[in-house]
C-alpha cells in the first residue's frame, strides 16, 4: 500500500520507537506489480493442475 508523507511516517516511527530507519526506503511499484504477476501466474498454473488433475482421475 502507498503511503502519502512515508519519511514523514518513517520519522515518527523513529521518534517514538528508536529504531534506525536509515536504511527503510518506500518499495518503487514496478518491482511490487511484477512480484504480484508472478505470484498469480504461479497460482494459475497449480489452479489449473489442480482441475485437470482432478478432472482426469
Amino acid at each position: 500500500m502507498r503511503i502519502a508523507g512515508f519519511s514523514y511516517l518513517v520519522n515518527i516511527v523513529t521518534e517514538k520507537t528508536g529504531i534506525d530507519t536509515t536504511d527503510v526506503r518506500p518499495l518503487s511499484q514496478p518491482w511490487m506489480y511484477l512480484i504480484l504477476l508472478v505470484c498469480t501466474l504461479f497460482l494459475l498454473l497449480m489452479d489449473s493442475w489442480t482441475i485437470w488433475t482432478a478432472m482426469n482421475i
